[in-house]
Order: structure tokens, then C-alpha cells, then sequence
């Protein structure tokens, strides 16, 4: 599978529209992981979940396959970011404690990425993969979103969206 590039010719707009996660959700990644030496942020994007994870983790390694993301990165003392794709890494065998996967794993190769986690993760470590799917308000307005905005978008996505939604 080639690298699907959709966002790195507007890394910078990308950089701003991502929407931040609940600290909770990295306390509970902290403390689910065996240690909280490593952690490899994979599908980083502009690394919103790496500076996060760098509040729990000793240090993360956060990667993207895009280079113009990366440049994007949001910068923090203990996060290392590297321009390298989720199935074939330059880690280091049994390297991480947890590994991270924040609104990208529809985008990989799933067998071969299942294979790279299996290699960099050390025994026990644990796997956290997440996304988030459309708000909701209330029954009548997300029945008029549905119908006047999703459906008439609905063409214009991915197909590796479905594996997400």
C-alpha cells in the first residue's frame, strides 16, 4: 500500500483544525502501560497527541510519513518527531511501552503496521488506537446535518474512512 498523502500540501490548516484530547484518556494510557519510559506516537500528524503523551510518558518518539506534518509538529523538550511510515520504522526491537495510534490507523497498511508494533513493542506494552467520530447536539439538528452536509460530502472521503467510522 503507498502512502496516502491527503494533507500534506495543507499541513499548515491541518495543524490548526485538529482538535486536542482529554488529558484523561493519557492519564489512563499512562497507567494502563506497563512503564512510562517510551512511547511511540505513530500517525502523529502535527503531534498534538505526542505533546500530550509527553506529559505521562519519559520520552515519545512520534512519527508521520509526511514531512511537511512534521515541520507543522507542535515542539516539546521529550518528543522526538522523525518522518518515517507506521509499517517500516528505524525503532529499535521491543523499544516502547505503549504505542499510539490518534485518528490514523484507517491510513496504514494494517497487516504490515500489526507486524511493526508486534517488533517495537516490549513485552506486555500496551496498544492504544483511538478517533472520533461527528458531534452530536440534538435528535433534529443531527438529522438535518446527516441529510444536508454528510450525505452530500459523503462521495468526496476516503473509502479508509469506513474502517474508522
Amino acid at each position: 500500500m503507498t502512502f496516502l498523502d491527503y494533507f500534506s500540501d495543507k499541513a499548515d490548516l491541518y495543524a490548526q483544525a485538529r482538535p486536542r484530547y482529554p488529558d484523561a484518556l493519557f492519564q489512563f494510557i499512562a497507567a494502563a502501560a506497563p512503564d512510562t519510559a517510551s512511547v511511540w506516537d505513530c500517525g502523529t500528524g502535527s503531534g498534538q497527541a505526542a505533546v500530550s503523551l509527553a506529559q505521562h510518558f519519559r520520552v515519545v518518539y512520534a512519527s508521520d510519513p509526511s514531512g511537511e506534518q512534521i515541520a507543522q509538529a507542535i515542539p516539546a523538550p521529550n518528543v522526538h518527531y522523525s518522518t518515517q511510515p507506521a509499517e517500516a520504522t528505524d525503532f529499535a526491537d521491543n523499544q516502547f511501552d505503549a504505542v499510539c495510534v490518534a485518528q490514523a490507523l484507517h491510513w496504514f497498511d494494517l497487516p504490515r503496521f500489526f507486524a511493526e508494533v508486534r517488533r517495537v513493542m516490549k513485552p506486555d506494552a500496551l496498544l492504544a488506537v483511538w478517533g472520533y467520530h461527528w458531534f452530536t447536539v440534538a435528535p433534529d439538528f443531527d438529522a438535518a446535518f446527516q441529510q444536508l452536509i454528510l450525505e452530500a460530502v459523503a462521495a468526496d472521503w476516503a473509502p479508509q474512512n469506513q474502517l474508522l467510522w
